[in-house]
């Protein structure tokens, strides 16, 4: 869990809590099943070649919210991406 002011703790062994890098990335909502997230991916990867980037290290992908109606689900989509 994080608390309001950033810090975070962990409760037990089953997970770690880790500070990721900054990244310069573009980004992307999806709302609901990951079954329908490969339109998006094309669509992010399109957008990112057209402005004149590139990818620069592994996508970062965040739960937002889990349902169990995947219809409910968000997850958001990080590309690192540098100048081409």
């Amino acid at each position: 869990p994080v608390a309001l002011d950033g810090t975070a703790e962990a409760q037990d062994d089953h997970y770690a809590v880790v500070d990721l890098p900054a990244i310069e990335a573009a980004t992307l909502i999806h709302h609901g099943s990951m079954n329908k997230a490969d339109v998006i991916h094309q669509d992010l990867a399109r957008w990112i070649e057209d402005n004149g980037y590139r990818l620069d290290g592994p996508e970062r992908e965040v739960t937002l919210a889990f349902t169990d109606d995947e219809d409910g689900w968000v997850t958001e989509f990080q590309y690192p991406v540098v100048k081409a």
